[in-house]
């Protein structure tokens, strides 16, 4: 009889990925935590070797490579050698290696730029997802069973007023969906349910409750907007000297532009770069319309993810499967499982067509946008609310499978994710918002916050989550189940980390400052405004340099 063994997806995000470089950074993670002594068992990973078996889903057209081993623990001098495990991977970077043009990358960027600023409609029938996901966020932060009961009356309340008794209601009180008359149709068909001034202060808490992914999003709207208008600032001061005479020398003038000049022009190279080739895997996974010529991309990927989790999971000599996402990859994951969980719903009844999914046992994402993501291009406003309601639930959510299967949740899910990193959140938006009772289901994502940097360095902080002990170390105790096994205690950077943001806050000044003196140098102003600018700019900059050392200072000390 084949040996039955642990299987280990590792599904990776954005960026030109090497085939096998996600599944061998998971192993070295693992291996690195596998040293650790806890001075009486030393757990260790040994027998790895590569490894190939053939396709078990018709949409797999090669062999599949996996990573095979096996972990031991040594205690007392003694080898005990544990289960067998292998890990696998999705590399879906082939299908996103075309780039896309300029223009077109730079128009679907305005309309996220724009996105991320938008406001909520008034009509209270549109943007479903979200407003039950902000319900299921008050509730979660209501003190009293009784609020707990408002909110999930409300919850029963709004499912009706986007059917037809709201219809009705509608009609014939010939009012427009807004909040308030909501509010009124909840109250007429809550009965005794709840009183009207508890539904009364579970409404306005509803309407008040923000989103943490909200919060960021606009954050990072606001940031992306000064951005572009310091890079206009360049532009401007690398073009002064072409159309006015400040006076100067016309050395100091010609460096000056020239420096600028090869600033901006590296920033924009760079940047253009990074829209065509990195970020436009983001624009091949939200076509999410089907008249959109990158959806077939969008579902080449689905695809893949879909197949490759069917291949593990009809395997019978594999008794449990263990979902390691990153980035954009714990999007693409969690829209595999929806698909499953569709596909299974359509065929209930037909165990013979349905994929074993409940094999799946737990699904861990580092640095997730998928609330960022459902905010910016999942929440739209339809002509129909029917058509919204209708591409709502087939979406599903953690309330059903395969997430959900019977009496209970079936999938741990836990999410990391850092402050410092802009695109993870603690991810609020998946959690289902059925209401059981006078509750909603007890449903829930582990969201773990942890530091991965000691600086404020935003791609580090999103590409370090592997790198990072307590991370490496929860992963290491989920796969291997180890009960005895200890995760390594972060270090507390917040002092570091305080200063970081400072010396961040001074370059800010610094740049900006010096901006503008050159911009006055070069504009024909009075020449006592123009070098005041100019001393100011140096200041800001020799202020940044003395908190960056000061930083590096903080933290060699915290590391001996």
């Amino acid at each position: 009889m084949t040996e039955t063994y642990t299987a280990v997806l590792s599904v990776h995000g954005i960026g030109r990925h090497r085939r096998h470089a996600n599944a061998g950074a998971l192993l070295a993670a693992l291996e690195a935590v596998a040293g650790t002594n806890d001075h009486r068992d030393l757990h260790t990973i040994i027998k790895v070797k590569p490894g190939v078996e053939p396709p078990r889903d018709a949409r797999l057209t090669a062999d599949v490579p996996m990573l095979q081993l096996r972990k031991a623990q040594r205690h007392h001098k003694k080898l005990f050698v544990g289960g067998s495990y292998r890990i696998y991977e999705v590399n879906w970077s082939p299908a996103t290696r075309e780039r896309l043009p300029i223009r077109s990358m730079m128009r679907w960027s305005i309309a996220l730029l724009a996105a991320t600023l938008r406001c909520d409609p008034s009509s209270w029938l549109s943007w479903p997802r979200l407003r039950l996901a902000r319900l299921r966020l008050a509730s979660e932060q209501a003190h009293s069973s009784g609020e707990r009961h408002a909110f999930a009356v409300l919850a029963s309340a709004y499912r009706n007023y986007r059917g037809s008794l709201g219809a009705q209601h509608r009609r014939s009180s010939a009012a427009k969906p807004s909040f308030g008359d909501f509010v009124a149709f909840a109250k007429t068909h809550a009965k005794t349910a709840a009183t009207p001034e508890a539904l009364d202060a579970a409404a306005r808490s509803w309407r008040d409750t923000v989103m943490p992914a909200e919060r960021s999003v606009r954050s990072a709207g606001w940031r992306a907007l000064a951005g572009l208008a310091i890079l206009n600032l360049t532009l401007i001061a690398s073009l002064a000297p072409s159309i006015a005479d400040a006076g100067l020398s016309g050395a100091f003038a010609a460096v000056t532009q020239a420096g600028l000049g090869l600033a901006l022009l590296a920033c924009l190279v760079v940047g253009l770069r990074f829209l065509t080739t990195i970020f436009s895997d983001v624009r091949y996974w939200t076509a999410l319309s089907e008249n959109d010529g990158h959806h077939e991309t969008r579902n080449d990927i689905l695809d893949r993810t879909v197949a490759m989790i069917r291949h593990l999971v009809s395997d019978p000599n594999c008794t449990r499967v263990v979902i390691v996402s990153h980035s954009l990859g714990t999007a693409i994951a969690y829209d595999a499982l929806r698909a499953i969980g569709m596909h299974n719903l359509a065929r209930k009844g037909v165990s013979a067509e349905q994929v074993r999914i409940r094999k799946l046992d737990v699904l861990i994402t580092m640095g997730s946008p998928i609330d960022k993501l459902s905010l910016l291009f999942e929440t739209t406003e339809s002509e129909s609310f029917r058509e919204e309601l209708l591409r709502d639930d087939l979406r599903g959510d953690l309330t059903e499978e395969p997430f959900w299967v019977g009496d209970r949740q079936r999938i741990k899910w836990i999410n990391f994710w850092d402050p410092a990193d802009p695109i993870s959140d603690p991810l609020k938006g998946p959690l289902g918002t059925k209401p059981l009772g006078d509750r909603f289901r007890e449903t829930s994502i582990e969201n773990v916050r942890v530091v991965n940097t000691k600086i404020q360095s935003a791609a580090a902080s999103h590409t370090g989550y592997l790198a990072n002990a307590e991370v490496a170390g929860r992963i290491f105790d989920e796969i291997f189940r180890s009960s005895n096994f200890e995760v390594i205690e972060p270090r507390d950077y917040a002092q570091t980390r305080r200063w970081s943001r400072i010396s961040m806050t001074l370059a800010f000044v610094g740049v900006t400052s010096t901006l503008l003196g050159f911009v006055a140098l070069q504009a024909p102003v009075h020449a006592l405004v123009s070098r005041s600018l100019l001393y100011a700019g140096s200041v800001g900059i020799a202020l940044s340099a003395l908190s960056v050392l000061v930083v590096l200072a903080i933290d060699r000390c915290q590391n001996r």
